[in-house]
């Protein structure tokens, strides 16, 4: 088995302790490091280098506060979700900025934020999915040719907001990357539902990961 390595970086330890008690229900490969502040976050990937996943809360990011932070996000390839209280246009230029995979707010549902965590780690694939997805791992690959043939019937706009979809993005976060209402977004998500016979976005993800 080969672990995964998790850099957890948030100034509060209840919030990190949450997170690694979340992934850990998700898979039992991973191995945490964490960092309450920038030294800390330095001394983290002086001893790792590199991670399969990087969470990073957004007070961490603040412009001059944490260079050595900011600098090493730049430069990554490991995949990136900021922690926030609500996502704001400045934040918003930063998940661009980073190549981060998007954002976990504290006052998202629980099943949000595993799904999340679930769609950033899904390319290695997470022990407990069956669990998480509703989806038998035997019929992934059923439920994923099914979708990939019914995709043609998606308008553009579907297609579009289920690209943004795969990529991780709530709802609110499609609407401003499109430039329309959360509730035309809303709209969009449950005709791509209907149209690929899909559940929920869950098992959306789950089909078109595997």
């Amino acid at each position: 088995m080969r672990f995964k390595k998790v850099l957890l970086a948030d100034p509060s330890g209840l919030s990190r302790e949450g997170l690694k008690s979340i992934l850990g229900g998700l898979d039992l490969s991973l191995v945490f490091s964490e960092a309450a502040n920038e030294e800390q976050f330095a001394k983290a990937i002086r001893q790792r280098q590199c991670f399969d996943l990087i969470l990073v809360h957004e007070s961490l990011l603040s412009v001059g506060e944490c260079p050595q932070v900011t600098s090493y996000l730049y430069s990554t390839s490991s995949p990136i979700l900021i922690l926030c209280g609500e996502l704001t246009p400045g934040l918003n230029l930063k998940i661009k900025c980073f190549g981060a995979e998007g954002v976990i707010r504290c006052n998202d549902p629980l099943r949000q934020i595993e799904a999340r965590l679930f769609t950033a780690l899904a390319p290695d694939g997470i022990a407990g999915v069956e669990s998480l997805s509703g989806v038998d791992m035997s019929d992934a690959q059923d439920l994923k040719s099914g979708a990939q043939t019914r995709m043609e019937y998606l308008t553009d706009k579907q297609s579009a907001v289920l690209h943004y979809l795969r990529a991780g993005l709530m709802n609110k976060e499609i609407a401003y990357e499109m430039g329309i209402q959360e509730c035309t977004v809303k709209r969009h998500v449950s005709d791509i539902l209907k149209k690929l016979q899909m559940k929920n976005r869950i098992q959306l993800i789950a089909s078109l990961t595997y």
